[in-house]
């Protein structure tokens, strides 16, 4: 998420959110996508290792 996407978010929803409320939007949208990025390596993880299984 970027502020771009914030700030069009706010203008259609006709919203004017505090600082600290966009600031807390970018951080739970950063921890979000970093969690999302670990579940992807770990299941590609899993697939390496269960293709060495296999041989």
């Amino acid at each position: 998420m970027t502020f771009a996407d914030v700030g069009e978010w706010c203008r259609l929803l006709l919203v004017d959110p505090l600082p600290q409320e966009v600031e807390m939007l970018m951080a739970m949208d950063d921890t979000y996508l970093k969690a999302v990025r670990e579940d992807q390596a770990a299941a590609q993880q899993r697939a390496i290792e269960e293709a060495r299984n296999r041989k």
